[in-house]
Parts: C-alpha cells; sequence; structure tokens
C-alpha cells in the first residue's frame, strides 16, 4: 500500500508529456509551410468569391492587389517552417487587402507570435 501511494505521488509530480491530444491545435506539430499554402490560396479564394472589392468597376485595383498579395504569401511558404512565419505571412497578405474590415486572428486563448 505504501508503495502504491509513492508511485502514484511520483507520477502526479511528473508533468504529462505532450502528445498530439493533448496539445493545442497552434502547439501541435505540422508543416507550416503547407498550412501558409493551404490558408492563403482558401482566403483568396474566399475574397474572390464574396469581397465586394472584386465585383466592384470603381476599384479595379483590388484584384491585382488580391492576386499578388497570394503571390507573395506563396512564395514566402518556400521559406516558412514555423508557426511565427505563417502568421506574419498571412498578416501581411490580409493588410495587403487595404480594408478594416477583414482581419484575421487565432482561437487559441493565450497564444501569442514572436515579432522576430
Amino acid at each position: 500500500m505504501a508503495m502504491t501511494s509513492a508511485v502514484q505521488a511520483q507520477n502526479q509530480s511528473q508533468p504529462e508529456a505532450a502528445t498530439a491530444e493533448t496539445l493545442k491545435p497552434m502547439d501541435q506539430p505540422r508543416d507550416w509551410s503547407a498550412t501558409l499554402v493551404q490558408d492563403a490560396t482558401g482566403l483568396h479564394d474566399i475574397m474572390v468569391d464574396s469581397h465586394p472589392g472584386t465585383h466592384d468597376p470603381l476599384n479595379p485595383a483590388f484584384r491585382p492587389r488580391l492576386d499578388r498579395g497570394l503571390e507573395l504569401a506563396l512564395e514566402r511558404a518556400k521559406t516558412t517552417t514555423d508557426a511565427g512565419g505563417w502568421w506574419w505571412a498571412l498578416r501581411a497578405y490580409v493588410a495587403s487587402f487595404e480594408d478594416g474590415h477583414v482581419g484575421i486572428n487565432v482561437t487559441q486563448p493565450g497564444y501569442g507570435f514572436a515579432t522576430r
């Protein structure tokens, strides 16, 4: 009985090893380059389909700006290796729309990105 209690106490004091099931979404290992390609392409497709700027004859520069931003995001994906690279490349793409109504955020509470 004493031996069982000692083993239980030792196990409780040691942190559990992180597994894919216990890690939060932004902390899970992934191919951040492929994630950037997928997310930037998906965002581009959504913007083309539903943003009024792509259909506004008084805003002819919007679609080319949208396409150039995707090209740059895809170029950055070639060197993206971590969540920070994914985040800042995607943020730059969103900022290139020059539309304060469009933004992105992560839903994982308390997650922050390095500025370098």
